[in-house]
C-alpha cells in the first residue's frame, strides 16, 4: 500500500454492515492529492450516483459527531434506537359499535410503476399478468432515474380500455440512454424537441410523421414521446444513421442473394460493419441530463423555439425501409457558465407556474436577480435578456 501511495483520509459512511470510504493516491511529483472516485469519473470508468437516503443519513449522523463537542456523548446517543415497550400500553376496549375498515396495502416504496409508451397508451393503467415473474418489479436502485424498458409478447385492455394487461414480459438491463437509442435505431422518422435554450434536445418524438398539409399526424395513436434522461449529440445520430444505412443495405441484399444478383460474402461484410458500428454507438460517453418537459414535444409540425435543420451526411434512398433521420444544429455556451441551460429552464418553469420561485433566484445569462413569478415573466421577454440569448 505504501509503494503505490494511497492513504485512506476518512471513513464516509457504513450501510448494512459495508463501509464506505474516500480512497486518495499522492502525486509524489507535483505533492497533489487526487481522489480514485474523480479519476474514475474523468477516464469513464465510473458514472456519478446519488446517495440513497439510509447513506446520506449515516453520514449525517457522521458529521454530527464530528462536529460535536462531546464527540463519545454523541456517538453514543446517535447510536441507541429508543425502543418502546407494548405492554405499557392498555389494551383497547372493544365496543359494540365499531367500524369494519378495508385496508389496502402495504405498498413496497420500491416497487416499480409502469405506463405506456406510445400515445394511445398514456392515460391507461398498465398491469402485469399475475402468473408472470415481473408481476412486482422492485427498483433496487432508487438513485438512478433512468428510464427503463420493460417489453410484453402480448398486451390486453379491458373492455372499457381504462388498463393494460401485459404477459410473456421481459424487463430489459437498466443501460443509460437505452431507450432513446432503440427508439431512434428502429423509428419510421423523429424529430427532435430542444430545451428552450436551444442548447441540447429535451425530447423526440418518433412515428409515422405528418401531413405536411393537413398538419395531421399520420398514425398519432403510435407516437412516441420520450423525454430525454440522456444527452443525444450530434455524433450519436450520425452514428445511427450509419447503422440505419446498413440495415437497408442488408434488406436490399436479402433480395438480391435470392436472385443470386450477389454473393455471399457481400452480405458477411454488410453484417460485419453493422456489428461494428453498433458496438461503437453503445460504447459511445453519455453525459446524465435531468428531465425536462417543453411546449409542443407531441405536435409533428411545430416546435417551441426555431432551429437550424441538419441533413444527413450519408446518401438517402427514398426505397429505405428506415430513412436516415435529421438533426438539428444546437447553441453553444461554452463561454458562459455551466449552469446557464439549467437556470433557463428552471426560469421557463416558474414562468409557467410549474414550480415555486426559490429564494436568491437570478438569471445566470444576464445575472439580474427576480423575485417572484411576474419578475420572471417580465424579464424573459425583455429585450436585454433577448439580446444575451442572441449572443449565446
Amino acid at each position: 500500500m505504501a509503494k503505490a501511495n494511497f492513504r485512506c483520509v476518512a471513513v464516509w459512511k457504513v450501510v448494512d454492515d459495508v463501509v464506505y470510504l474516500e480512497l486518495y493516491k499522492s502525486q509524489t511529483n507535483t505533492g497533489q492529492v487526487k481522489s480514485i472516485n474523480e479519476v474514475m469519473l474523468e477516464q469513464g470508468y465510473a458514472e456519478p450516483s446519488t446517495e440513497s437516503y439510509l447513506s446520506r443519513a449515516d453520514h449525517e449522523k457522521r458529521m454530527r459527531v464530528a462536529n460535536a463537542e462531546n464527540s463519545i456523548l454523541e456517538a453514543a446517543r446517535l447510536s441507541k434506537e429508543k425502543m418502546v415497550n407494548y405492554d405499557d400500553f392498555d389494551a383497547p376496549v372493544v365496543k359494540e359499535n365499531y367500524k369494519i375498515i378495508q385496508l389496502r396495502g402495504p405498498f413496497s416504496p420500491l416497487e416499480i410503476k409502469l405506463h405506456g409508451s406510445i400515445e394511445s397508451s398514456l392515460n391507461k393503467s398498465v398491469d402485469i399478468d399475475g402468473s408472470s415473474v415481473n408481476t412486482v418489479l422492485l427498483d433496487t436502485e432508487l438513485q438512478n432515474y433512468h428510464t427503463r424498458l420493460l417489453v410484453a409478447g402480448y398486451v390486453g385492455q379491458t373492455m372499457n380500455g381504462a388498463r393494460l394487461r401485459l404477459r410473456q414480459t421481459t424487463m430489459l438491463p437498466n443501460i443509460p440512454g437505452l431507450p432513446m437509442l432503440l427508439s431512434l435505431l428502429f423509428c419510421p422518422t423523429m424529430r427532435v424537441k430542444l430545451s428552450n435554450d436551444g442548447t441540447r434536445v429535451a425530447s423526440i418524438l418518433c412515428g409515422l410523421g405528418y401531413n405536411e398539409y393537413t398538419d395531421k399526424a399520420y398514425y398519432q395513436a403510435h407516437d412516441l414521446s420520450l423525454v430525454l434522461d440522456t444527452e443525444l449529440t450530434e455524433d450519436e445520430v450520425n452514428k445511427i444513421n450509419q447503422i440505419r444505412f446498413y440495415m437497408n443495405q442488408g434488406v436490399k441484399l436479402m433480395y438480391d442473394l435470392s436472385q443470386e444478383m450477389v454473393g455471399q460474402q457481400e452480405m458477411i461484410r454488410t453484417q460485419n460493419s453493422l456489428k461494428k458500428e453498433l458496438i461503437e454507438l453503445i460504447r459511445m460517453p453519455r453525459r446524465q441530463v435531468e428531465r425536462i418537459n417543453v411546449k409542443f414535444a407531441n405536435v409533428w409540425w411545430k416546435n417551441n423555439i426555431d432551429a437550424v435543420i441538419l441533413k444527413p451526411s450519408t446518401c438517402d434512398d427514398a426505397e429505405f425501409i428506415w430513412p436516415l433521420l435529421w438533426f438539428v444544429k444546437l447553441n453553444n455556451i461554452k463561454n458562459y457558465s455551466p449552469n446557464v441551460s439549467k437556470n433557463l429552464d428552471d426560469l421557463d418553469q416558474i414562468a409557467r407556474n410549474m414550480t415555486p420561485v426559490p429564494p436568491n433566484m437570478m438569471c445566470e445569462l444576464c445575472r439580474e436577480p427576480v423575485f417572484d413569478v411576474y419578475e420572471v415573466r417580465e424579464h424573459l421577454v425583455s429585450n436585454s435578456h433577448k439580446e444575451a440569448f442572441k449572443r449565446i
